[in-house]
């Protein structure tokens, strides 16, 4: 089993793993993109690296594999995420809602404590799968991770006789028993 196969065993998700399963990528590859960016700003900002002589562009942490340009995908995940968080917030899309929670010094009873922003929490308000796939059906999207059947019933559309848009000569191009056929006659392997 590859690790979406896992994902797919859950029935419910935090706004940040639904963003990231709605763009294709694991949720975890978040967690090593956020700790990258967070040990390159630790590193540049190293007073003892250039105190030391060291060029801190050339030396400074390796990337993970997984992405070597991370900017054009965190902006995708950005847009993905607030579109999430404002249908949560809008009661458009069902949820189990946390807000963030900032610290607050009572002056009265002189001691902190937390109150509730406006903002939602993204990896604590939780969405279940139903209700985020009906959600995205009625914002038009049917394919992706959340719709694995879906690109296996395009395919099927075609390969259909009764279909509307059925072509014979597509159907048998792509079967695997006629591409064996052709592969043998024509090729005479």
């Amino acid at each position: 089993m590859e690790i979406f196969d896992y994902w797919r065993l859950n029935e419910d998700f935090s706004l940040s793993e639904a963003a990231m399963l709605m763009l294709g990528a694991n949720p975890q590859d978040l967690d090593r993109l956020y700790s990258y960016q967070h040990e390159l700003k630790q590193f540049e900002g190293s007073q003892n690296a250039s105190e030391a002589g060291f060029d801190v562009d050339v030396i400074r942490p390796s990337m993970p594999a997984y992405d070597n340009d991370p900017s054009e995908w965190k902006e995708q995940y950005d847009v993905v995420l607030k579109t999430l968080s404002k249908a949560v917030l809008f009661s458009r899309l069902k949820a189990h809602i946390k807000m963030i929670k900032e610290p607050y010094f009572d002056t009265i009873a002189e001691c902190y404590c937390d109150i509730d922003t406006d903002e939602v929490d993204v990896d604590k308000t939780i969405v279940q799968l139903e209700d985020l796939k009906v959600w995205l059906k009625s914002r038009g999207v049917s394919t992706g991770f959340f719709f694995p059947d879906a690109e296996q019933s395009a395919v099927q559309k075609y390969l259909n006789p009764n279909h509307k848009h059925y072509a014979p000569k597509l159907a048998a191009a792509v079967s695997p028993m006629c591409q064996n056929s052709l592969h043998l006659k024509y090729f005479h392997i």
